[in-house]
């Protein structure tokens, strides 16, 4: 596995190109993409990651990560225009936060599969219009992705939400 700064792997994904087989060191600052309004797709696969930092980014392209290792993932007020995919990854974090997000265009949806969190995540104030699809996760900590029920606060799972055979309280309230 290759290992890349942080810097190294932006310069990769500024070049359109797909991160395969790479462990990032430190931080992968994405609003440093083209001054945070990333348009190309973005895709990992078999990457090891220990902090994303996506504060704030309109992703314009579908967003995937498929069998990574994540440390802490801070997509706080991220958008998903065209959805994004998270298969087989585990995130480690301490933070885990995608709060005041979503916002996925339908029919684009937000997936996450067969993924392992171990601390707790934070969907706070979500909005997921072109639906989500939570299936075989496990939620160590727990989360409040369909949590503060009747609080204006509360996620917006969007039309034909799937939350199937998942482990962990998914009903905490708070964020």
């Amino acid at each position: 596995m290759e290992r890349l700064g942080g810097w190294q792997a932006l310069e990769l994904l500024r070049q359109y190109r797909k991160l395969k087989d790479v462990e990032v060191i430190g931080s992968l600052s994405l609003p440093e993409l083209d001054d945070g309004d990333i348009v190309p797709p973005l895709g990992f696969k078999h990457c090891t990651i220990e902090t994303i930092e996506g504060t704030g980014v309109i992703f314009q392209g579908h967003v995937s990560f498929e069998d990574c290792a994540i440390g802490s993932v801070l997509f706080y007020s991220a958008t998903f225009l065209q959805g994004a995919y998270f298969k087989n990854c585990i995130f480690d974090g301490p933070a885990i936060t995608f709060e005041c997000g979503g916002h996925n265009q339908s029919p684009s949806r937000f997936i996450l599969e067969q993924c392992v969190f171990r601390h707790f995540v934070n969907f706070f104030d979500c909005w997921y219009p072109g639906g989500i699809e939570v299936r075989q996760c496990h939620f160590e900590k727990g989360t409040n992705l369909i949590g503060n029920l009747g609080q204006p606060y509360q996620v917006d799972l969007g039309k034909n939400a799937i939350i199937e055979n998942n482990i962990g309280a998914m009903n905490v309230n708070g964020g």
